[in-house]
């Protein structure tokens, strides 16, 4: 099978780490991967897929992209092309695969300008309509997308539960130049609102007897309203903001961590408490979203509902006993997560993709 894989995002978080992921186990089950990248990332991507890339400089996000990688793959002689995003091109002749990742600009609309609302809205249902086949990282989003576009053919979209992204297991040789006291709790990833970070602030601001909290992953600038709540615990050293880090740093400060956080209010998928898992730390995270799907008996999964119970549970991380307990819990977890089943799944539904192309008509 020949795939035309966008990969212009390599380099982007989540849709990045899923677009290295298919590149590399497609190659390794002797799919023909063509890719479009930006020319940055072009060497990196020629080493894995032994396939030259063809090189787009469009702008990502714009109407001009629509009708570019349409055109690219129109060009390309392959069988079927994927998109890792709701970006969907217009006037594509062949078979097309998508990814929606989430509905984050719907469920916390106030987060998001009017124009990006409109936009994810308007791209998400393009999607929809025109991909053969949608693909989710989670059971919670594929349920979302029926529920807000009730119009879509529910068989259309198969819900995957993504891989981890193996890189977390790779040794660590050097160290990282933060000092942090021990033990510290930390949260990473992005400062958005339905992060909730919130959660934790008000949680070391009523048990002044828990660890340091560390938060990493955003620019704290960026985000008025939580510097002014974490104000008071920044000022008193109970929390430690370290900003953007290397990714390198950032798996040394997982480590070396008591604990992994992540109390958010969603997520499409939610690979944090897997990392932690890799690294052997104990993960708390909520219940909302696709969390209970990701990181199910390897972590402690609890509601927001109730803060003590946060409490509790980091405490109880201090008997070594429970604590030696959820690591091997994690380390459980982990091993239902098969490279092989993810990737023959993928294959399956390009070649569904393929198979359904021929029998529908679109407008577009």
């Amino acid at each position: 099978m020949k795939v035309l894989l966008d990969a212009r995002k390599w380099q982007d978080g989540g849709i990045g780490v899923m677009i290295q992921l298919l590149a590399i186990h497609f190659s390794r089950k002797g799919v023909e991967v063509h890719t479009i990248v930006r020319e940055e990332d072009a060497k990196e991507i020629y080493e894995i897929t032994k396939i030259q890339p063809i090189v787009s400089h469009v702008k990502p996000y714009s109407l001009t992209e629509l009708f570019e990688i349409g055109k690219i793959a129109n060009q390309s002689k392959v069988d079927v092309v994927y998109i890792p995003h709701y970006t969907v091109p217009f006037f594509c002749k062949k078979p097309i695969v998508s990814i929606i990742h989430d509905t984050i600009q719907i469920q916390f609309p106030d987060q998001f300008s009017l124009i990006q609302r409109i936009y994810a809205r308007w791209m998400i249902a393009w999607a929809l309509y025109r991909s053969d086949a949608v693909v989710t990282q989670s059971e919670t989003v594929r349920k979302d997308l029926i529920e807000r576009f009730s119009w879509i053919q529910k068989d259309k979209i198969h819900s995957i539960l993504r891989i981890p992204d193996l890189r977390w297991n790779e040794p660590i040789y050097c160290q990282t130049a933060h000092r942090l006291p021990k033990p510290y709790c930390l949260y990473y990833g992005a400062y958005r609102k339905h992060k909730n970070i919130q959660f934790l602030i008000r949680l070391w601001e009523k048990h002044p007897d828990l660890p340091v909290l560390v938060i990493a992953g955003d620019r704290l600038s960026k985000y008025p309203a939580l510097q002014h709540d974490l104000q008071k615990l920044l000022k008193d050293r109970r929390c430690i903001d370290l900003g953007l880090l290397s990714f390198s740093d950032l798996r040394i400060i997982v480590r070396e961590s008591f604990c992994v956080l992540l109390p958010s209010k969603y997520e499409g998928f939610g690979a944090t408490p897997l990392e932690a898992m890799m690294l052997n730390v104990p993960a708390i995270v909520s219940n909302r979203g696709a969390l209970p799907e990701s990181a199910g008996y390897g972590a402690i999964v609890l509601p927001l509902e109730n803060e003590e119970e946060w409490y509790f549970a980091i405490q109880s991380l201090q008997d070594t006993t429970h604590r030696n307990y959820q690591i091997t819990q994690g380390q459980s977890w982990l091993k239902t997560f098969q490279e092989n089943q993810w990737v023959d799944k993928q294959i399956n539904i390009c070649m569904m993709a393929v198979e359904k192309f021929g029998k529908t008509k679109r407008f577009l």
